[in-house]
């Protein structure tokens, strides 16, 4: 069911969509504004495979329409999916992700998604202040798209203000109802407000109707691990480790950790070890390799994981800073440091 699933609902979207964007005339090459289509089609599956497949539809429409700009915000988004999932280095996607975001703005300055893609750019850089103008420019050019609310939403989390994020994610849940994405946030959000019970259960109703969603399965995970209940969290965690493809990566990682947690420290060795072998290749976040040196009572070379994080600009070190299911990592004596450094950065990024 659950990518044919998405795939689905994702034709339905790309339906009025379509309708409203021939009504703005955004090319005039039909075939270009295809390719679009279909790239936002792959783009919204969101994993390895899918933003491949976008970032081939989206060159090709710019191929045929340099001076489309539609097809720029969506080559940047792309990008900035990759950063954000840590398939890519900073040093690899912000690059093209802001050339791509910047043309967008420049050849339409009214046109929402260049906006909310710039917007995701400077929060990807740590510019929270640029991150926050620009989404905010991005909703009051179109207040009825969804994905701006969700990325300010986002962005509202790693500044800590949950409760502004639960507001900016239920607006984008109700425009876009049948997201897994915004779904899975917004239960994300409930939990972290003090609201746990409505947010499971949510997230319950969400791995149901979409077993394929592997970000589900690996929220959900934490969250079990946060209430205490060890064995669903293993169960959890190991359906989105068993996702095919590198979307497999973090969810493995996750594992470990949720193993080291619930008392299982030789499985979650083993794991530990068959990750690094199979992953030699990758780029690894850094924040991820110090929650596992966290885990395995290391805080010394937690630290020194972290302070590469920041070098490298992490995009997962934005989500140990305030995400309450990660609450534990923040007890170091040394947190407060870290965490006044990310804010200076993000004030001196532009």
């Amino acid at each position: 069911m659950g990518l044919t699933f998405r795939r689905r609902l994702s034709r339905v979207k790309l339906a009025s969509v379509e309708k409203k964007a021939v009504e703005k005339k955004p090319t005039r090459d039909t075939e270009a504004y295809t390719l679009y289509l279909k790239g936002r089609q792959f783009w919204n599956e969101k994993t390895p495979e899918g933003i491949e497949r976008a970032l081939r539809y989206f060159n090709s429409a710019i191929d045929r329409d340099p001076e489309f700009a539609l097809g720029h915000s969506g080559l940047a988004d792309c990008y900035l999916i990759q950063l954000d999932r840590t398939w890519l280095s900073f040093e690899q996607g912000i690059g093209p992700a802001k050339k791509e975001a910047l043309r967008a703005v420049e050849l339409d300055p009214q046109l929402a998604e260049a906006h909310a893609s710039l917007g995701l750019v400077f929060h990807t850089e740590w510019d929270f202040a640029g991150a926050e103008a620009e989404l905010k420019r991005a909703i009051e050019l179109q207040p009825s798209y969804a994905t701006a609310y969700h990325w300010y939403a986002i962005l509202l989390i790693h500044l800590g203000r949950y409760q502004e994020s639960l507001e900016q994610e239920t607006k984008a849940l109700e425009l876009d109802p049948y997201s897994s994405t915004v779904a899975q946030l917004f239960s994300m959000l409930l939990f972290a407000v003090g609201r746990q019970s409505e947010g499971m259960a949510r997230l319950e109703k969400l791995v149901k109707a979409d077993p394929d969603f592997v970000s589900g399965h690996y929220w959900m995970a934490w969250a079990h691990s946060t209430l205490g209940e060890h064995d669903e969290a293993v169960a959890e965690m190991k359906k989105a480790a068993g996702a095919v493809g590198r979307d497999w990566y973090g969810a493995r990682i996750g594992l470990v950790s949720i193993m080291i947690r619930a008392g299982r420290r030789e499985e979650a060795l083993k794991v530990l070890e068959e990750v690094k072998s199979e992953t030699a290749s990758y780029y690894r976040s850094p924040t991820v390799d110090a929650m596992i040196s966290f885990d395995l009572g290391s805080p010394d070379e937690s630290l020194s994981y972290i302070k590469k994080a920041i070098s490298e600009h992490d995009s997962f070190l934005l989500y140990l800073r305030y995400t309450p299911w990660f609450a534990s990592y923040r007890t170091e004596a040394w947190w407060p440091e870290i965490d006044r450094e990310i804010a200076n950065l993000g004030k001196n990024a532009r």
